[in-house]
């Protein structure tokens, strides 16, 4: 037997009182989705609505089964949308809930309880958005809105979303709602593509990891030129310099990569740049002779 979101159906629950669930939670594999308080959607406000729908403005959000007060924040310069019309809008939920991508709900006004607007949930855990944010969130948004029918497009945009740090396979299944498997394989076609690099347990963005790449060289060819007779820098002083917060199996695939590619030496916990020597060079070497002479002949002096 089985039964799919939406359907109504009797489920056996061994082990669990009657206390510990109510109306609203959802029913899926244990640690398959992550709880929210705030979800990313597009909202279309009925033309019927007698007022625009405003940022801060108080609503009840019936998502599945679940009935949740909320803040709205709409993302625009405007700060609210229009009876008729849809954008953008930032969901701030008083309580816990599980969202997925995709999953349409609708908006009731705070007192009286009247269906206003209605929408899809585009991110279901977002950053929390200010108003120097719009136009980053919303290109951001509209990107997987475009996307929406193509898994590894998706994929793409949320690891690309994560920055330097990447993001790990067990968040973009949190993100996304979607099984592990098909995150798995919309990450295998990004990779192939090389529009994604698997660093250690992270998924980087292609054009992020040759950025950290780049300045990885940067901060080499920087100590080498404060330092040109060192060896070469420490692997921790490198990292804290470059990324300082970002995770560990990032950096060691930057360091990787650059090492595959000729770029740098790795000798123990120095880091050196190939080009880089710290031998003295003939003008120098000579110079060194001549004060060492000096030195044997004054003798004591």
């Amino acid at each position: 037997k089985a039964a799919k979101s939406g359907q109504r159906v009797a489920v056996n629950l061994a082990g669990i009182g009657h206390d510990e669930v109510s109306r609203g939670m959802t029913l899926c594999t244990a640690d398959s989705l992550e709880p929210t308080q705030m979800f990313d959607t597009r909202v279309e406000v009925l033309a019927s609505s007698a007022k625009p729908l405003r940022s801060r403005q108080r609503v009840r959000v019936h998502l599945g089964a679940a009935e949740v007060l909320a803040r709205v924040h709409v993302i625009n310069k405007a700060g609210e949308i229009g009876p008729g019309s849809a954008d953008l809008v930032q969901l701030r939920l008083e309580a816990p809930v599980a969202a997925v991508m995709g999953e349409a709900f609708i908006i009731r006004s705070y007192s009286p309880q009247i269906t206003i607007a209605g929408g899809i949930v585009i991110d279901p855990l977002p950053e929390k958005h200010r108003v120097r944010d719009t136009l980053p969130a919303r290109a951001f948004l509209e990107g997987l809105i475009a996307a929406s029918s193509d898994h590894r497009s998706v994929i793409g945009l949320l690891v690309k979303s994560a920055g330097a740090g990447g993001t790990d396979k067990r968040g973009l299944v949190d993100r996304t709602g979607w099984r592990v498997d098909v995150v798995a394989d919309a990450l295998a076609l990004g990779k192939a593509d090389d529009e994604i690099v698997e660093a250690g347990l992270h998924w980087v963005a292609a054009s992020i990891f040759s950025e950290l790449k780049t300045a990885a060289l940067g901060a080499l060819a920087e100590h080498h030129k404060r330092d040109p007779l060192s060896r070469g820098i420490s692997r921790d002083i490198l990292k804290e310099k470059m990324f300082r917060r970002g995770p560990q199996d990032v950096f060691k695939s930057v360091i990787a990569a650059l090492e595959t590619e000729n770029k740098l030496f790795v000798e123990h916990d120095i880091i050196r740049a190939r080009s880089h020597s710290s031998e003295l060079s003939p003008g120098e070497q000579a110079f060194l002779d001549s004060v060492k002479t000096e030195l044997a002949a004054a003798s004591l002096a």
